[in-house]
């Protein structure tokens, strides 16, 4: 079975996932689990499917590589079918989310724009905000690998956007204090989003971020954290905030 970790490594390394691990059958999961559980436990398994999907068949099909075998006429526009599936199953649970997914407190989209540098996003349990995290990273990876003629107007515009995605695992992440939110895909989606904030105002709050989880988990990061701030550095043209020890 797929686990968080393996999952985290394929995010952070961009590789994919071992090929090795298989999925349960999605009626098998937790039965006799709450129903925040296994909702979670949902999530998880349409982010290892999207991981497994790009992978293992969309980016060796857009790399060119073929497989030595023939292959069936149909087979680029079943591997598309299939992203429109995962597409969909994801999209549904952020329409039909269980209760006690949704959080307590969501900042309008536009309340950057009013004067907060970094709008937030609050939660009643580490298990709801996890959730919401997996799917908005499945969201993310499928995203990025959109089919270039593929119908995604079936979900609202918000939706369908992939830096809306970005923000809003950012916001969940910095406008949540639980001690155990620091599982290994929330580490994992806070160094893949970190990069591409673009603001000086929201990059002091990412490193203020890892700073946290550095000091809560134990884990060294320091060397992630140097080669974010190189990347902001590179791409967007000016000297990153530092953050002070005891931020």
């Amino acid at each position: 079975m797929y686990r968080p970790p393996d999952l985290a490594a394929s995010i952070v390394t961009n590789k994919p996932p071992s090929a090795n691990l298989s999925l349960p059958l999605e009626d098998a999961i937790l039965n006799d689990a709450s129903p925040a559980l296994q909702s979670y436990d949902e999530c998880l398994h349409c982010l290892a499917n999207s991981l497994r999907l790009v992978h293992h068949q969309i980016t060796p099909l857009l790399s060119g590589f073929h497989a030595p075998q023939p292959q069936a006429a149909d087979f680029h526009s079943y591997k598309w079918d299939q992203w429109s599936d995962l597409w969909g199953a994801c999209t549904l649970w952020f329409q039909a989310r269980p209760y006690g997914m949704e959080p307590v407190l969501e900042s309008p989209d536009d309340s950057a724009r009013q004067g907060q540098s970094f709008p937030i996003d609050v939660y009643t349990s580490a298990t709801a905000l996890q959730a919401n995290l997996v799917m908005h990273m499945s969201a993310i990876i499928l995203l990025t690998h959109r089919p270039r003629l593929g119908d995604v107007t079936g979900s609202s515009r918000r939706l369908r956007s992939r830096s809306w995605h970005v923000q809003k695992v950012a916001r969940m992440l910095i406008g949540n204090h639980f001690h155990e939110q620091w599982d290994p895909i929330a580490i994992a989606a806070l160094l893949y989003i970190a990069r591409e904030m673009s603001h000086a105002s929201q990059q002091e709050a990412l490193l203020s971020c890892l700073r946290e989880v550095i000091q809560t988990t134990q884990i060294p990061l320091d060397g992630d954290v140097a080669s974010i701030r190189e990347c902001w550095r590179r791409v967007y043209h000016h000297v990153p905030p530092h953050v002070s020890q005891n931020s």
